[in-house]
Protein backbone atom coordinates (compact mmCIF):
# COMPACT_ATOMS: atom_id res chain seq x y z
CA UNK A 1 0.00 0.00 0.00
CA UNK A 2 1.35 3.49 -0.82
CA UNK A 3 2.41 5.81 1.96
CA UNK A 4 -0.53 7.76 3.37
CA UNK A 5 -1.06 10.88 1.33
CA UNK A 6 1.73 10.07 -1.12
CA UNK A 7 1.38 10.56 -4.84
CA UNK A 8 1.71 7.16 -6.52
CA UNK A 9 4.44 7.39 -9.14
CA UNK A 10 3.88 5.48 -12.41
CA UNK A 11 5.77 5.34 -15.71
CA UNK A 12 9.27 6.22 -14.54
CA UNK A 13 12.09 4.29 -16.18
CA UNK A 14 15.41 2.83 -15.17
CA UNK A 15 18.31 5.27 -15.19
CA UNK A 16 21.79 5.71 -13.75
CA UNK A 17 20.18 7.07 -10.60
CA UNK A 18 17.28 4.63 -10.23
CA UNK A 19 18.27 1.17 -11.42
CA UNK A 20 15.36 -0.56 -9.65
CA UNK A 21 12.84 1.15 -11.93
CA UNK A 22 11.64 -0.91 -14.91
CA UNK A 23 12.72 -0.88 -18.53
CA UNK A 24 9.75 0.06 -20.75
CA UNK A 25 10.60 -2.71 -23.27
CA UNK A 26 9.66 -5.29 -20.63
CA UNK A 27 6.11 -3.89 -20.47
CA UNK A 28 5.08 -3.89 -24.15
CA UNK A 29 1.80 -5.52 -25.16
CA UNK A 30 0.16 -4.41 -28.43
CA UNK A 31 -3.15 -6.01 -27.38
CA UNK A 32 -3.41 -4.22 -24.01
CA UNK A 33 -6.51 -2.02 -23.55
CA UNK A 34 -7.26 -1.86 -27.28
CA UNK A 35 -10.74 -0.42 -26.80
CA UNK A 36 -9.81 2.12 -24.12
CA UNK A 37 -6.20 2.90 -24.92
CA UNK A 38 -7.09 6.20 -26.59
CA UNK A 39 -8.91 7.27 -23.39
CA UNK A 40 -5.89 6.30 -21.28
CA UNK A 41 -3.64 8.32 -23.63
CA UNK A 42 -5.94 11.37 -23.40
CA UNK A 43 -5.96 11.11 -19.62
CA UNK A 44 -2.17 10.97 -19.48
CA UNK A 45 -1.83 13.97 -21.80
CA UNK A 46 -4.14 16.15 -19.70
CA UNK A 47 -2.55 15.75 -16.26
CA UNK A 48 -1.80 18.89 -14.26
CA UNK A 49 1.84 19.99 -14.25
CA UNK A 50 3.32 19.36 -10.82
CA UNK A 51 6.97 20.08 -11.60
CA UNK A 52 8.65 21.47 -14.68
CA UNK A 53 12.36 20.70 -15.14
CA UNK A 54 15.13 22.60 -16.91
CA UNK A 55 15.90 19.77 -19.34
CA UNK A 56 14.02 17.35 -21.53
CA UNK A 57 13.52 13.68 -21.00
CA UNK A 58 14.55 11.19 -23.68
CA UNK A 59 12.83 8.20 -25.25
CA UNK A 60 14.01 4.79 -24.06
CA UNK A 61 13.13 3.21 -27.43
CA UNK A 62 15.52 3.40 -30.37
CA UNK A 63 14.35 5.87 -33.01
CA UNK A 64 11.93 7.57 -30.62
CA UNK A 65 10.67 11.13 -30.79
CA UNK A 66 13.09 14.01 -30.26
CA UNK A 67 13.75 14.96 -26.64
CA UNK A 68 11.67 18.15 -26.96
CA UNK A 69 8.59 16.03 -27.64
CA UNK A 70 9.30 13.87 -24.59
CA UNK A 71 8.68 16.86 -22.38
CA UNK A 72 10.21 18.21 -19.22
CA UNK A 73 7.47 17.91 -16.61
CA UNK A 74 5.84 15.58 -14.13
CA UNK A 75 2.06 15.47 -14.32
CA UNK A 76 -0.53 14.50 -11.72
CA UNK A 77 -4.22 13.95 -11.15
CA UNK A 78 -3.88 14.45 -7.40
CA UNK A 79 -3.52 10.71 -6.72
CA UNK A 80 -1.00 9.51 -9.30
CA UNK A 81 2.12 11.12 -10.70
CA UNK A 82 3.70 10.38 -14.11
CA UNK A 83 6.23 11.82 -16.57
CA UNK A 84 4.85 14.10 -19.25
CA UNK A 85 5.68 11.70 -22.11
CA UNK A 86 4.12 8.58 -20.60
CA UNK A 87 1.32 8.89 -23.16
CA UNK A 88 3.89 8.38 -25.95
CA UNK A 89 5.00 5.07 -24.45
CA UNK A 90 1.38 3.92 -24.21
CA UNK A 91 0.24 5.17 -27.63
CA UNK A 92 3.31 4.53 -29.78
CA UNK A 93 5.01 1.60 -28.06
CA UNK A 94 2.02 -0.11 -26.38
CA UNK A 95 3.53 -0.01 -22.89
CA UNK A 96 1.06 -1.31 -20.32
CA UNK A 97 0.11 0.42 -17.09
CA UNK A 98 -0.97 -1.05 -13.76
CA UNK A 99 -4.65 -2.05 -13.66
CA UNK A 100 -5.12 -0.02 -10.45
CA UNK A 101 -4.09 3.13 -12.32
CA UNK A 102 -6.44 2.43 -15.24
CA UNK A 103 -9.29 1.61 -12.83
CA UNK A 104 -8.61 4.94 -11.11
CA UNK A 105 -8.85 6.72 -14.48
CA UNK A 106 -12.11 4.94 -15.19
CA UNK A 107 -13.55 5.99 -11.79
CA UNK A 108 -12.69 9.55 -12.84
CA UNK A 109 -14.56 8.97 -16.15
CA UNK A 110 -11.13 9.38 -17.80
CA UNK A 111 -11.14 13.08 -16.86
CA UNK A 112 -8.29 14.61 -14.86
CA UNK A 113 -9.63 17.00 -12.22
CA UNK A 114 -9.04 20.68 -12.92
CA UNK A 115 -5.62 21.87 -11.75
CA UNK A 116 -7.16 24.27 -9.24
CA UNK A 117 -8.97 21.33 -7.58
CA UNK A 118 -5.65 19.56 -6.95
CA UNK A 119 -3.26 20.20 -4.09
CA UNK A 120 -0.34 17.83 -4.64
CA UNK A 121 2.24 20.22 -3.19
CA UNK A 122 4.63 18.98 -0.52
CA UNK A 123 3.41 15.39 -0.76
CA UNK A 124 5.87 12.52 -0.92
CA UNK A 125 6.12 10.34 -4.00
CA UNK A 126 5.73 6.58 -3.64
CA UNK A 127 7.51 4.55 -6.33
CA UNK A 128 7.14 1.18 -4.61
CA UNK A 129 3.73 0.14 -6.03
CA UNK A 130 5.04 0.86 -9.56
CA UNK A 131 8.28 -1.00 -8.98
CA UNK A 132 6.55 -4.05 -7.48
CA UNK A 133 3.90 -4.21 -10.21
CA UNK A 134 6.41 -3.68 -13.04
CA UNK A 135 8.72 -6.39 -11.73
CA UNK A 136 5.88 -8.89 -11.52
CA UNK A 137 4.40 -7.85 -14.88
CA UNK A 138 7.74 -7.63 -16.66
CA UNK A 139 8.81 -11.03 -15.40
CA UNK A 140 5.61 -12.67 -16.61
CA UNK A 141 5.82 -10.90 -19.98
CA UNK A 142 9.48 -11.89 -20.34
CA UNK A 143 8.55 -15.51 -19.71
CA UNK A 144 5.74 -15.28 -22.25
CA UNK A 145 8.08 -13.68 -24.78
CA UNK A 146 10.70 -16.41 -24.27
CA UNK A 147 8.00 -19.07 -24.72
CA UNK A 148 6.78 -17.42 -27.92
CA UNK A 149 10.35 -17.23 -29.21
CA UNK A 150 10.88 -20.90 -28.38
CA UNK A 151 7.71 -21.83 -30.26
CA UNK A 152 8.63 -19.69 -33.26
CA UNK A 153 12.24 -20.86 -33.52
CA UNK A 154 11.46 -24.12 -35.41
CA UNK A 155 9.45 -22.12 -37.96
CA UNK A 156 12.27 -19.63 -38.38
CA UNK A 157 14.79 -22.45 -38.78
CA UNK A 158 12.60 -24.02 -41.48
CA UNK A 159 12.32 -20.67 -43.24
CA UNK A 160 16.12 -20.20 -43.15
CA UNK A 161 16.61 -23.71 -44.58
CA UNK A 162 14.19 -22.98 -47.44
CA UNK A 163 15.95 -19.72 -48.23
CA UNK A 164 19.35 -21.45 -48.17
CA UNK A 165 18.11 -24.20 -50.54
CA UNK A 166 16.62 -21.62 -52.90
CA UNK A 167 19.88 -19.64 -52.93
CA UNK A 168 21.91 -22.83 -53.48
CA UNK A 169 19.83 -23.63 -56.57
CA UNK A 170 20.68 -20.24 -57.93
Amino acid sequence: MPSRGALIAVGYWQSDWFDELPEPRALVDPLWELERRWRVVDYLRTGAVLLDYLGYSFCRFRGGPPDERMGSADLTDGTYLWPEALWIYVERYHVVLPPDFVAHMERQAFLVPAAEELDPSARPWDFQPWIRWAKAEGCSRSRARRLAEALLEPLRRLQRQRIARREARG
